[in-house]
């Protein structure tokens, strides 16, 4: 562990790529604001859109052209095409078709800022710009994914053996992190660098990143905090991770941040007294209690650091994330990490003082639009903040997370319109009284049904979260329930429904007791030791390969009934003013590669499923 007793001064908060390019992620934020208060010098980056600026860039663009052209060639000239082809080829194509279609000129424009790109194009651009550019390191990739990026190693991020090779590679990182660090680190290193881990995504780059601190400034106290720590990183057996990082922290990073800072500006530095805190001692690894949970008002983001001109984002919305609690409320659904305090440490806020930061916060900046982040806000306190925007006459629009509850009313819908509301996004999961009981969701069908009547009557659009595959789902019941949602998103009362497998979490219940649920194996991969969410388990009801595939089916037919998606009519192009013909059929290797339904956490398990059981894809004579 390097110890910085008295020589350094100051903290770093990095957040790493890759995330979205909209906003900072609000971890670094929030803690800045509250070790600032508490008198620590903090230097907060966001090395995610630094990294944007980096790479988004005209000349890139151009080389990632150059190389689409090349590449699309060669593989057109192939007489059959394996999965992995089929992949990289569908890719640039689209990719390609998106840069034609707006024009080189207009589309750098976009990706260098210069422009706003439009929302409903965002998604579009964004993910062909990241498809062009890093091309040449297939499959190392990034996408755009759910409204958010996506970035895909070439291993598998809950491999601890593929993430330390991954960690001494350079891939298309290259050198920007030592390049973008050395700046900040040469002249006055800080005492402790703190990296937010919050996705899977962010682990490659964040070991990367660690390692770059290594060589530029040693002295430095390198700690890793956020959910993917907390919930696998923190729980690989072994200890090689520590030659990139001196410790680790799980639960809030407030107080363990602040009291880590200060333990070791003494000569003597004491972590045992550090809340949370992961570390090594003599070899031997020590765990701390976790810290605390602060109540909300004492934790405050601090976005100074962050020039909203450098995010991709229309002018009025939100930059800064507000809620009004935090956890769950009801902490009982059996498929939930219920059993961890970020679920199960339920807090409400003052929706008073809520409604002054959201309304300081409007008047300061402009925006107009805020995309509140609860887990589960409750009716009542939402209510509390709705009229007080009504009373105050306060022009703003807003999106919440709530659950299906009888409290949440017509009336209570219809004063959430009145105070802005647009979006209410609910936690359905299934549409089978059975299947709800059994993972304690604590709904009813009926009272599903009354609360997306009463959510439409009021105007307000509903967002659906459901899971196919919960345990013992059968294929009739999953083909009921996609029926129910399907009905409604083709009457207008649903806007838009995000699925997802079911994947056993070890802080669930049925993760603790999977026996209950009809579990009989869980089938986990040899080598996969960061506790991943688990797609392998065999038990009562479908088999993973039918939950897989009735979720790409259902999230297609959903997607094509709203309008979202197009059918690929593609048979030629133009890149760099030269005429590409596809010999490929797109549309017949779209669905083979949505055929691919071997369970899957991982771009590199999605490749590998694939190659195994998706048949080669053979050339057309004529395009």
């Amino acid at each position: 562990m390097t110890v910085s007793t008295g020589v350094l001064r100051g903290m770093m908060l990095i957040i790493p790529p890759i995330s979205s390019p909209t906003r900072p992620y609000p971890s670094v934020p929030q803690l800045t604001g509250f070790l600032r208060k508490n008198g620590i010098p903090v230097t907060p980056l966001d090395a995610n859109i630094a990294f944007w600026h980096a790479v988004f860039t005209g000349s890139r663009l151009q080389d990632g052209e150059e190389y689409a052209l090349y590449r699309l060639k060669e593989l057109d000239e192939l007489p059959q095409l394996s999965f992995t082809e089929m992949v990289e080829y569908l890719s640039l194509a689209r990719s390609g078709a998106i840069l034609e279609h707006f024009g080189r000129d207009l589309f750098t424009e976009y990706i260098e800022r210069k422009r706003v790109i439009p929302n409903e194009l965002q998604g579009s651009i964004l993910d062909a710009a990241s498809r062009l550019i890093f091309g040449p390191y297939f499959p190392e990739s990034i996408r755009y994914d759910y409204e958010d990026m996506q970035y895909a190693p070439r291993g598998n991020p809950y491999s601890s053996e593929d993430l330390l090779a991954m960690a001494e590679e350079k891939g298309l990182f290259g050198s920007f992190f030592e390049d973008y660090l050395r700046p900040y680190l040469a002249e006055d290193p800080p005492r402790v660098v703190g990296l937010s881990v919050v996705f899977p995504g962010h682990i490659v780059p964040a070991l990367r990143i660690a390692r770059a601190i290594r060589t530029l400034s040693p002295k430095t106290h390198i700690v890793f905090g956020g959910p993917f720590v907390m919930f696998h990183l923190s729980r690989v057996l072994h200890n090689k991770f520590f030659r990139y990082m001196d410790s680790m922290v799980v639960g809030d990073g407030e107080i363990p941040l602040l009291q880590l800072y200060e333990t070791l500006g003494e000569e003597k530095p004491n972590f045992a007294r550090v809340p949370g805190l992961i570390y090594l001692e003599k070899g031997e690894r020590r765990y701390n209690p976790e810290s605390v949970h602060l109540p909300l008002e004492e934790v405050y983001p601090e976005y100074r650091d962050f020039a909203p001109e450098d995010y991709y984002r229309k002018k009025g919305d939100a930059f800064a994330f507000f809620r009004l609690s935090r956890g769950c409320s009801w902490a009982k659904c059996a498929f939930c990490r219920t059993k961890s305090t970020l679920i199960s440490a339920y807090q409400e806020g003052d929706p008073d003082l809520f409604f002054e930061q959201v309304r300081r916060y409007s008047q300061e900046t402009g925006a107009i639009f805020f995309p509140f982040t609860d887990d589960e806000a409750s009716p009542e306190l939402v209510e509390h903040f709705a009229r007080r925007v009504i009373q105050e006459r306060l022009p703003v629009e807003w999106s919440i997370n709530m659950r299906m509850d009888k409290k949440l009313t017509l009336e209570r819908c219809l004063l959430f319109r009145e105070a802005g509301c647009v979006n209410l996004i609910l936690g359905l999961e299934s549409f089978h009284d059975r299947i709800l009981k059994l993972v304690k969701k604590g709904i009813t069908v009926p009272l599903i049904e009354q609360v997306l009547s009463d959510v439409s009557w009021a105007g307000l659009r509903a967002g659906i979260y459901m899971i196919v595959g919960l345990p013992s789902e059968t294929l009739e019941e999953a083909e009921y329930s996609f029926s129910r949602i399907f009905s409604y998103c083709s009457e207008g009362d649903v806007s838009y429904v995000f699925y997802s497998p079911y994947q056993v979490l070890t802080d669930s219940c049925i993760g603790q007791n999977p026996q209950e649920y009809g579990i009989r194996n869980l089938n986990l991969p040899r080598g996969l030791d960061l506790d991943p969410p688990n797609v392998w388990f065999e038990g009562e009801g479908m088999t993973r390969r039918e939950s897989f595939g009735l979720m790409q089916r259902y999230a297609w037919a959903i997607w094509k009934v709203l309008g979202k998606r197009t059918p690929l009519l593609l048979k030629q192009l133009s890149l760099l003013r030269e005429e590409v013909s596809l010999h490929y059929d797109l549309i017949e290797m779209r669905n083979r590669i949505s055929c691919n339904m071997e369970p899957h956490i991982s771009f590199d398990g999605f490749l590998v499923g694939g190659a195994q059981t998706v048949p080669p894809l053979t050339r057309r004579d004529t395009p």
